[in-house]
């Protein structure tokens, strides 16, 4: 019997050429007209929610982990002097985030670009990953490169799907990884609470919002 596997992940779903290509790639929610609702009455709460629980403020540095088009980027860099880097491995988005957020206090990188963190940078003030965890390939890998980003005790915002969704040459496909867990055995998990709706590959699915801060 062969041990090849099944399928080999594909990042490839993730680029794209328009902006509401985009929105329907990050928010999966189906017609444009769902995606535009979800985007534009979902988005503020999200970014209160951020605000709230990652502590923002003047002059802090965040990390936006997956950060598409910029879509959370762009309320957070309203925070007076909050400076934000977008790191996506889509070379697409990131080129679509730097005009959609248009601020000098919003950039981008690869996450090679960004990891491993260099010996004379002084780390992230706070970072957050929303409902992207549960597409890559090395959780662990991400979250604790994540961490090693972060100032001691300076805290980590999590929405995920209960759910993997994994982007494969044959579709979405799972695993039984779970992330909460894993994040929770890297970072200190701090408390959770409850994001606006969201949808994945597969419709309606139970999510969460946790808290974590760098041990």
């Amino acid at each position: 019997m062969s041990d090849e596997p099944r399928f080999s992940y594909s990042s490839a779903i993730f680029e794209c050429q328009t902006v509401d290509a985009a929105k329907q790639i990050i928010l999966t929610a189906g017609s444009i007209e769902e995606v535009e609702a979800h985007w534009r009455e979902d988005t503020p709460v999200l970014a209160a929610q951020l605000r709230q629980h990652l502590k923002l403020e003047s002059e802090h540095r965040v990390m936006d982990f997956g950060c598409g088009i910029g879509r959370l980027a762009k309320p957070l860099v309203e925070v007076p002097g909050c400076h934000v880097v977008g790191v996506d491995i889509s070379a697409s988005m990131r080129r679509m985030a730097v005009d959609y957020v248009g601020s000098s206090r919003f950039s981008v990188a690869a996450p090679d670009e960004i990891f491993p963190r260099r010996a004379d940078d002084p780390g992230f003030d706070a970072a957050y990953a929303l409902l992207v965890i549960q597409h890559c390939q090395d959780p662990e890998k991400e979250l604790q490169r994540i961490s090693d980003s972060l100032k001691p005790t300076r805290h980590f915002v999590l929405v995920n799907s209960t759910r993997r969704w994994l982007p494969t040459d044959k579709g979405w496909a799972s695993d039984s990884i779970d992330v909460l867990q894993l994040a929770s055995r890297i970072l200190r998990r701090e408390g959770m609470f409850q994001p606006p709706r969201a949808s994945t590959p597969g419709g309606a699915e139970a999510h969460y919002g946790a808290v974590f801060t760098r041990r």
